[in-house]
This record gives C-alpha cells, sequence and structure tokens, in this order.
C-alpha cells in the first residue's frame, strides 16, 4: 500500500485562490473515486448564484477557473457536493467555503 495514496484517499475541496479575487477564480478538488460533482454559488442570503460544475469525473485531483460575471462585490458561499458513482460505494462528500469577490 503507497504511502502517498493512503493520504489522498478522501475528498477534498481546496480553498478557492487567489481569494479575495477579482474577476474570476479558482476552485480545485480531489475525488478518490469515480464521482457526479456539483458546486453551487450561493450569496449570504442563500440564494443560489450559479452552478459553476456539473459533470462527471473520474478519480483525481481537478481546478477548474470559474467567473464571477455581473454580480456585486461581496462574501459568497461555495458548495461542493461529490456523489461517487463508483460500484458499492454510495458515498455522498459535501463541504462548503467561503469566498470574497471584490470588483
Amino acid at each position: 500500500n503507497d504511502h502517498l495514496s493512503s493520504q489522498v484517499n478522501h475528498f477534498m475541496l481546496f480553498q478557492n485562490y487567489p481569494n479575495p479575487f477579482n474577476g474570476s477564480t479558482t476552485i480545485k478538488f480531489h475525488i478518490p473515486v469515480p464521482a457526479f460533482i456539483q458546486v453551487q454559488v450561493y450569496n449570504l442570503l442563500g440564494e443560489e448564484i450559479a452552478i459553476p460544475i456539473s459533470d462527471y469525473f473520474n478519480a483525481g485531483t481537478y481546478s477548474k477557473t470559474y467567473r464571477m460575471g455581473a454580480i456585486p462585490s461581496g462574501t459568497y458561499i461555495y458548495r461542493f457536493e461529490a456523489r461517487s458513482t463508483a460500484p458499492g460505494n454510495s458515498e455522498i462528500f459535501y463541504q462548503s467555503k467561503k469566498m470574497n469577490y471584490l470588483k
């Protein structure tokens, strides 16, 4: 059992970068098994602003660039949902982080 793979044998959402950001930011995540990934962006009132990621991914680490567009500066929450599609694995993982958008 190789040591490195045992360290990243779980779902992981990284802090977006840069943060705070102007225009676009990068959302990075790691998944240990094939999964359906959805990332939703919410304002602090809990209103959904966007769904920048909604797709199937194989196991691995991914970085996706997200452009905020015509919304006000402020603090937003991005919510990561991973639903395993691996046979015999019905794990669902959720994690949320804050991001700060400055125009």
